[in-house]
């Protein structure tokens, strides 16, 4: 037992063809399901026919990235803002990642610069006038002990009593 240990962890896979022969029989089902499609899967496919979970799956991609086993075939619309890559078996280079759906809605709305309206022409506007109007007429003026006193009954009333 403890000799099949040593030997998975010992498993270095240099082409896409060792994971057949790996001790670890997730690999060796992952690689034969990626090996049989030939249009590409997602990862979420692969872990549905191999039976794993889909984090093995992404651990194994990973691997079979670093050592060129496979690549990205393609990229598949799941929602629509979403997409996920089609991994096949082969060291071609990753079809690039299309644009965001975003980044096209706005190019196709051509989408003008922000209009910023300057904080004095705000505080100028009547609105404004009338609302500082209002404030100074229903709150008092108090000075720095005042203000602290109603300060300290907020709090003991917002705390249930507890400040104070």
């Amino acid at each position: 037992m403890q000799q099949g240990r040593t030997a998975g962890k010992s498993f270095r896979p240099q082409t896409f063809k060792d994971f057949y022969d790996s001790p670890h029989p997730v690999q060796s089902k992952i690689a034969r399901v990626i090996a049989r499609a030939k249009k590409g899967l997602t990862a979420y496919e692969i872990q549905d026919l191999a039976g794993c979970s889909v984090y093995s799956v992404r651990t194994v991609l990973k691997t079979m990235k670093a050592i060129e086993g496979v690549y990205i075939v393609g990229w598949r619309r799941t929602a629509p803002t979403a997409l996920t890559a089609l991994y096949a078996m082969g060291s071609l280079p990753d079809v690039e990642k299309p644009a965001s759906v975003r980044d096209q809605e706005l190019v196709r709305k051509k989408v003008g610069k922000f209009i910023i309206t300057p904080v004095a022409a705000v505080e100028a506007s009547p609105e404004m006038l009338h609302y500082k109007a209002l404030a100074e007429a229903l709150v008092p003026k108090r000075n720095e002990q005042e203000q602290r006193e109603v300060n300290s009954m907020y709090l003991n009333h917002i705390s249930g009593g507890a400040y104070g």
